[in-house]
């Protein structure tokens, strides 16, 4: 059998699974040398960071990206758009160009 889901049922699935498996994301200011007054972290209770908004880049948790495309059965490129529409959904000031995977 074959359903359609709207990219808006993916971004609830995703608001879901992040609560249930990563919890609560709390909005942190990104200190450093080269930050930005409007870059910030998107933490887990656990004090990792799971997000990092930096100079109109998202950059996500190798671990959360790797499980999220293994879940929805997408590519990385898929799951980058994915993203980017979670994010801009949740932080619609925010100007996002491009959304990646995090090296860290």
């Amino acid at each position: 059998m074959e359903y359609i889901i709207t990219e808006r049922k993916l971004i609830d699935l995703i608001d879901r699974f992040i609560e249930t498996n990563v919890g609560e994301l709390h909005r942190l200011p990104l200190e450093g040398i080269n930050a930005r007054s409007d870059d910030f972290v998107l933490m887990n209770p656990a004090g990792n960071v799971v997000f990092t908004f930096s100079d109109h880049h998202l950059s996500v948790d190798k671990d959360l990206f790797f499980t999220l495309m293994n879940l929805f059965n997408i590519n990385n490129l898929e799951l980058e758009i994915l993203l980017k529409s979670w994010f801009e959904y949740h932080f619609p000031k925010e100007l996002i160009l491009r959304a990646q995977i995090s090296i860290y």
